[in-house]
């Protein structure tokens, strides 16, 4: 239609089309198809449109005369009311409607307004309706229309991806997400961003997250003098580390955890030796001795003394393990003869002690058979110190004169 058509009718005359200008208030000019019985009312008269338009007659109505309205030549109607005779009485009645409602995030095109007359709106871009988008001219002259006419389009709750946490600014339109991968996890792309659209879906894109690894290679895992226990390498996962045999820490229980950049946790573990290696010590696993053997022939006393000088003492041997471990000692040693160990009844004739004064109730002493003479220990003959022959490893009690090698044993305190 052409702006300024405020109605039109079919099946009308032309006098009919002129009698209804002539009624309303606000005609300027008409146009009318005399084959179609076709009737337009404008409400402006000067535009070109108007006088163009193919098969209609236009004319101005200033060029009518007014007494064809008769009765109601004089009426007041209102703007959007016409005058009708009933019995000859003039009245008023509506005919149409005019002020448009302000519909919000809508446009509504220019259109006729008559009673019954519609007009189909259109929901600006990111809204919808739920109804027929149209707006009626009611019999009061008021536009009839659903409400909310519009209402703004909501795509929902976005996809989450595994692995990842949403970060939104709404779920309605022009609205976006931005989807992050959790810590411990990684992508191609560290985010994506997705929009609510004017389709009700979020942008097509996806995030694909992978579970963050760390660094397997022997340089970076390695801790000397540990022993490493591991089932993975990936975020989360924990390497735990324990001290070899022969070595220890302060701390019980160590691991290191892959963090969410992927890298190892920083915190680090020290293995010391039990033994004081760098000083000829040696650690014995099956017993936990710490021996250093020390081949020089003196008498107990004096291996004693020497043993006590680099914060040592002699070998205290109280259990068959720390026995067969000084055995295998010795013989590894190549030792030869006769060897002191801890051990005395210098204090009480056949009461044999150790430094600290506990009783030797571990012994490994002698058994001779009848034609070697007596067991050891030797209880009649003053004989104070204890030490091991090589020839059988069994113990014997030497005077304190004896002269032999000697096992000394000391530790590192942690």
């Amino acid at each position: 239609m052409t702006e300024g058509e405020f109605t039109h009718f079919y099946r009308s005359s032309l006098m009919d089309c002129v009698t209804e200008c002539l009624l309303s208030r606000h005609c300027q000019a008409l146009s009318y198809n005399r084959e179609v019985l076709h009737c337009f009312l404008h409400e402006y008269n000067n535009q070109t449109g108007l006088r163009d338009r193919n098969g209609y007659f236009f004319s101005d109505i200033t060029s009518w005369p007014k007494f064809w309205l008769g009765p109601c030549l004089f009426s007041n109607c209102s703007t959007n009311e016409k005058c009708v005779l009933d019995e000859g009485v003039p009245s008023c009645v509506i005919s149409e409607c005019t002020e448009l409602p302000v519909l919000a995030n809508a446009l509504i095109p220019y259109g006729h307004r008559g009673v019954n007359d519609t007009r189909t709106y259109q929901c600006d871009l990111g809204y919808k309706t739920d109804w027929d988008p149209v707006l009626r001219c009611g019999r009061d002259g008021q536009w009839e229309y659903h409400h909310p006419p519009c209402r703004i389009i909501n795509c929902g709750n976005p996809t989450t991806f595994l692995h990842s946490v949403n970060n939104m600014t709404g779920t309605t339109f022009a609205s976006s997400v931005t989807s992050l991968c959790d810590a411990g996890y990684t992508a191609g792309a560290l985010s994506i961003e997705r929009t609510c659209g004017a389709d009700e879906r979020w942008t097509n894109q996806t995030l694909e997250c992978e579970i963050v690894s760390c660094n397997d290679t022997k340089d970076v895992l390695f801790i000397p003098n540990t022993a490493r226990k591991m089932s993975s390498t990936t975020y989360g996962s924990a390497i735990e580390y324990n001290c070899v045999t022969g070595y220890n820490s302060t701390q019980k229980y160590f691991e290191k955890t892959c963090l969410a950049d992927g890298n190892w946790s920083t915190n680090s573990l020290e293995c010391i030796a039990i033994c004081f290696i760098e000083e000829g010590y040696e650690y014995q696993s099956y017993s936990g001795l710490c021996l250093k053997y020390i081949n020089e022939r003196i008498n107990h006393g004096s291996a004693n003394s020497r043993c006590s000088a680099e914060g040592a003492s002699l070998a205290r041997i109280d259990s068959g393990r720390k026995h067969n471990d000084a055995v295998n000692f010795m013989k590894k040693n190549n030792a030869n003869g006769f060897v002191h160990i801890q051990g005395s009844d210098r204090a009480d004739n056949g009461d044999w002690r150790y430094d600290d004064g506990d009783r030797m109730r571990y012994t490994r002493w002698k058994k001779r058979e009848w034609w070697e003479g007596f067991d050891e220990p030797n209880g009649w003959l003053l004989q104070y110190y204890v030490g091991y022959y090589t020839s059988d490893y069994r113990w014997y009690d030497e005077n304190e004169n004896e002269k032999g090698s000697y096992l000394c044993e000391k530790y590192r305190l942690i």
